[in-house]
């Protein structure tokens, strides 16, 4: 099994369309990012359970364009559950008249095909009928949303506009490329960031060891098989501490956290890698404190 690692160096816009629906139900949205829109279409998925009469809805799977090489589609099935849960608690029910699914891509804009952008096709469906009572499509513009949903990797400049960055991200994406260090991963050779990946199979004993990875097509992949636990290693070469977010299929490493906000969600969203330093990444994060204050990675 390949396991592809990336290193990833906002609008969201939603317009509900008429599928099978009347055009004045119509509504388009200005939204400020990928947490902010879910948490709408939760609330217009709620708003047409509602006119149906229907008080629970099943959850589907959002299917990826062919082209796109990361998994995104846990994550996305993920923020839509907890939004919906949220709004109502048992709303989610697996044998619902209603399903809610879709896809997802990374598309040119028609205006500058230059830069790209994130279309998420979500649809809420009859299951008796199989008619689509009602399509939402979201374009997501948030440059760090792309890149997760796209697998993008790449250093991104830190000065210039969103859309400076944005193209950039586009050739990277058009063009990929990688330099190994040994067993870490970069962006490019000057980079002073990298990431390495160690692993073991499950139940042995002593410590998990790097694993040499390699390039196809200027991705960088490596051979991890079933039942190998996993370790994220993040190197921080810079004279300064970095912020660095982790995602597994678009899942947050926090996305499992006891540790919440007050309304509900995890607390942290980020590791901070000291200063010419390296940090490693055992596990889905629990709590803050042992025993069992994480889970590790298992490739299942």
């Amino acid at each position: 099994m390949q396991v592809k690692f990336f290193i990833v160096a906002a609008l969201l816009i939603l317009a509900a369309l008429p599928g099978g629906v009347e055009a004045q139900q119509r509504r388009e949205l200005n939204l400020n990012d990928m947490a902010a829109g879910i948490e709408t279409v939760a609330q217009q998925i709620h708003e047409v359970l509602r006119n149906e009469g229907a008080g629970n809805i099943t959850l589907g799977k959002f299917q990826a364009q062919a082209q796109v090489s990361a998994n995104f589609s846990a994550g996305l099935v993920a923020m839509l559950g907890e939004a919906l849960e949220r709004r109502q608690t048992g709303i989610l029910k697996p044998d619902s008249p209603y399903s809610v699914a879709g896809r997802y891509a990374v598309i040119e804009e028609k205006n500058d095909p230059t830069r790209v952008f994130l279309k998420i096709t979500i649809q809420i469906i009859a299951r008796k009928s199989d008619d689509v009572l009602q399509e939402f499509v979201a374009s997501v513009r948030n440059n760090n949303d792309i890149a997760r949903a796209a697998g993008h990797s790449g250093p991104l400049p830190g000065e210039g506009s969103t859309q400076d960055r944005n193209k950039k991200m586009k050739e990277q994406i058009d063009k990929p490329a990688v330099f190994f260090d040994g067993s870490l991963i970069k962006t490019h050779k000057d980079s002073p960031y990298a990431v390495e990946i160690l692993a073991k199979r499950l139940g042995s004993p002593g410590d998990a060891k790097p694993v040499q990875p390699s390039e196809v097509k200027g991705q960088a992949f490596v051979d991890l098989k079933e039942g190998d636990l996993y370790e994220i290693r993040i190197h921080n070469g810079d004279p300064r501490q970095t912020a660095v977010g982790i995602t597994i299929d678009g899942l947050s490493v926090f996305t499992f956290s006891e540790v919440k906000d007050k309304i509900g969600k995890p607390s942290y969203t980020h590791y901070i890698i000291p200063e010419n330093a390296q940090t490693t990444i055992v596990g889905w994060h629990i709590r803050n404190n042992p025993p069992a204050n994480y889970h590790s990675f298992l490739v299942t």
